[in-house]
Order: C-alpha cells, then structure tokens, then sequence
C-alpha cells in the first residue's frame, strides 16, 4: 500500500527518505531517547537504516506502518508515529499497537500527542480497526500520559519477555474512540438504492460501531406506498421533512402528514406510508438500535 499522506496543525506524517536516514540514526543513537525503547541500547547507523526499511516493508505487506514525520514549518524531520504490530509481546497478540518515537528536541512540545491523534483517526477512521494497544515500560511516564491524552486506558501490566522490562499495555476500542469524536458524513458520499419495501433510502449513518442508532433518508415517489412492514427488536421513528403522506401504523387509523411531524413506531408493529401529494415524500426513519436487515419482516 503506498503510504498516505497525513497533516496536524504542526506536522506532516508522510513515507519515509533516504534523507531521513541520517536524523534518524542519529536519533536512535541517543541514549536519552533510547533508555525506553527494549533493552534500553542504542542503534549503530545500520541497524537503524536496517529499521526504516522494515518500517517501508511493512506498509506493502500489512497495508499500515509507521510514517515518518516532519514539521509544517521549516520541514524538519522529527522522527515516527504510527501503527505496528506487537509481535515482541505474544500475549497481546493478535494486535495493532500505536506508537512514537521523537529526537530529543522536539520533546514537551506536545507534538508526540498531535501525531498520534493524527494516527488514530487513520486507523479508525480509514482502516476502521477495531481495536488498538500502546504499550510503555513501567517508568516512561511520558508515554503514558500522551496514552491516557488519547482516551486510552490500562488493559494490562506485565513482563516483555525480550528483554525482560515490566511492561503496561493500554488499549482502546474504536467504538468508545467514536462516541467521544465528532465525526462528519458526507451525504455526497453515499448512494441512494431501491428497497424492497417500496421505497428509496439512502443511509445517512449505519455504523456497527454505534449500534444504538441509524439514520436513513426515505423517498416515496408521488402516487406509491411501501409495503406492510414491521421491524423486531426496533424502535423507529419517521420525521417528515418534505411532502404529503398516510402513515398507518399497527390498528390506529390512517393517519395525514407533512413536513415538521414526527411519528413514532414500536417494535414489532406493522407500518405503512403512501405518498398522497405530487411530489416526493421524504422522511428520515431513525431507528434505535440500528436498522439490522435480518430485523426487517414483512407483515
């Protein structure tokens, strides 16, 4: 996979150089920086060259990796943030970790927590990960705390059998990730298909990492009526937001709407709605938890 390119407000995540060879191995040969990282030793220049191209190797064979970063202004290298995966921890496997690695002086500017906030909409967001760990020796206090910054919190405290350094390992869910996160969906983005149920629906928000919620657009073209239906184990809700309709719903009687009302149904109750203006019925049905297909049966 090629490496993406990504940006925060004072950095570039970006595929790696040749030019970033040299800073780089020079970064592994400070033993400031590296008093953290395994045993605790530092890298001569061709292990560290020898890291950067198992860094690329991984972006083609995983579809993910570390990015090098460099700054916004000035264009400086500033060493890498990203994903990996833990295979030094069996344990925890199988697993994605996120992790950091910044020369000495780039450190205490908070552009550790940028980058890695960076990376994990990227792994949430376009990977759409499930899970993610980042894992500190006991001591790194400073790693710890960009990980609690991150809304992560402690899974595990235990032992690296490589080099035998007590260990913590935090982890975090995208689902939790996405309910403290605004998120921005595109209406453009999506496309509107035919149901089954006689009616066009474009679904505005059907995540399974929400499972308490979704939200679809319904258009009843004029002169048509969807199909008697009902949903087990859902509440839905239509809003009306253009148009004329019928909406019938379980044994009440068959009721008019229009723009700006509201009808709430049951589980289990069968439904209908007919278009009786001439132009477009549409609606938003909301339905919680989120519409499941298998839960759609017809009446």
């Amino acid at each position: 996979m090629p490496v993406p390119r990504l940006e925060s407000e004072r950095l570039i995540l970006r595929e790696w150089r040749s030019t970033d060879a040299a800073p780089f191995a020079d970064m592994c040969a400070d033993s400031e920086v590296m008093r953290w990282i395994a045993d605790g030793q530092t890298r001569s220049r061709a292990e560290a060259e020898a890291a950067i191209a198992r860094m690329e190797d991984a972006w083609r064979d995983q579809g993910f990796g570390l990015f090098a970063l460099e700054t916004r202004q000035g264009g400086e290298f500033c060493g890498f943030c990203g994903l990996s995966v833990p295979t030094f921890l069996p344990e925890v496997m199988p697993a994605v970790e996120i992790g950091w690695r910044l020369p000495r002086s780039f450190w205490g500017g908070g552009l550790a927590s940028e980058a890695a906030a960076c990376v994990l909409s990227f792994a949430f967001e376009t990977l759409a990960l499930p899970r993610l760990l980042s894992i500190y020796q006991s001591g790194n206090l400073a790693s710890r705390r960009i990980m609690e910054k991150l809304g992560m919190r402690l899974w595990l405290s235990t032992t690296d059998p490589s080099c035998s350094r007590r260990v913590g390992v935090y982890e975090l869910n995208r689902a939790a990730w996405l309910q403290h996160r605004p998120r921005y969906d595109n209406a453009d983005d999506k496309t509107e298909y035919f149901f089954e149920e006689g009616c066009f629906i474009l679904e505005l928000l059907n995540d399974p990492a929400e499972s308490e919620l979704s939200i679809a657009r319904a258009r009843v073209p004029a002169g048509t009526m969807t199909r008697w239906h009902r949903l087990q184990e859902t509440q839905e809700r239509y809003v009306i937001l253009q148009g004329h309709g019928r909406v019938e719903v379980g044994d009440d009687a068959p009721r008019n709407v229009a723009a700006g009302d509201v009808v709430r149904i049951p589980p289990m109750t069968r439904q209908r709605i007919s278009n009786t203006g001439t132009q477009d019925l549409i609606f938003l049905a909301i339905c919680s938890p989120r519409f499941q297909r298998q839960n759609y049966l017809s009446a």
